[in-house]
């Protein structure tokens, strides 16, 4: 039986979970931004699995995107797992209706908690708050491995019915046209020293330099992927994060976030 898990990833949670399960599976974790210039995706796996973080109470445009260039056969066990740090919202839910517009039928949606990594809505949690975490979500990891091995169909996990149609929803749906223009928010402090990291691990190309600064494009999707990993903590976004402690998984490092 051979596996792929695609996941986004900004900060590392969603690659932790991608490689946990092709891990249990014996397959191998891609990364969806490294597959954005690709016209049609088709993987050959028996199993394909969709790991994405929950962005506004629904889904990151890239991944979107992505869906759109999927391209499976009806005999492939497709599966999703949505990660968040509170509330899903529509985060499955909107993702299997893009997936079902595409023509492809999800046997299953799991929902996973992990460690906020959006820091305007507050720091994330740290020490004995966060092992829990990182302890469940390995434990939901083998958990999910098992049920997609079984072959079987499950129903998502798509969480309380009022908070996904009287949040998740109108939220999920005007979030995503919202970020492109979110990017004003971002800006650098004294500290940052011209390195490029934050251009280089940006999914979507969105930052250049000038002047040795660098200039968000306005195509951001709010990923936060240059702000937590800049290595001098230079860029700050609004007005309520400074002096907050940025946030990486620890199994992740730079060099699984480079994409130019």
């Amino acid at each position: 039986m051979t596996a792929v898990i695609y996941y986004f990833s900004g900060t590392g949670n969603s690659l932790f979970i991608a490689r946990g399960i092709a891990g249990e599976l014996g397959g191998e974790a891609v990364s969806i931004a490294r597959l954005a210039r690709e016209e049609k995706i088709s993987p050959k796996a028996q199993i394909v699995g969709i790991v994405h973080p929950v962005y506004a109470f629904g889904v990151p445009l890239i991944v979107e995107r992505f869906v759109s260039k999927l391209d499976l056969a009806k005999d492939q066990y497709l599966f999703t797992v949505a990660n968040y740090a509170k509330v899903q919202g529509a985060g499955i839910s909107r993702m299997h209706r893009s997936l079902k517009r595409k023509g492809l039928s999800p046997k299953a949606g799991f929902g996973m908690v992990m460690p906020n990594n959006y820091t305007p809505f507050g720091e994330a949690a740290c020490g004995e708050k966060r092992e829990i975490l990182f302890r469940r979500a390995g434990e939901k990891i083998k958990e999910i491995a098992r049920k997609v091995r079984s072959g079987l169909e499950y129903p998502p996990e798509t969480g309380s019915f009022l908070l996904r149609w009287l949040v998740g929803e109108p939220v999920g749906f005007l979030g995503g046209k919202m970020m492109n223009s979110e990017d004003r928010n971002f800006f650098t402090s004294e500290k940052c020293d011209a390195c490029g990291i934050c251009s280089r691990v940006c999914p979507v190309d969105n930052i250049k330099f000038e002047l040795s600064r660098p200039v968000w494009k306005h195509r951001c999707e709010l990923c936060f992927a240059c702000f937590q990993w800049c290595p001098r903590e230079a860029i700050e976004f609004g007005k309520n994060t400074a002096g907050k402690k940025r946030y990486r998984h620890p199994g992740a490092v730079l060099g699984d976030m480079l994409l130019r």
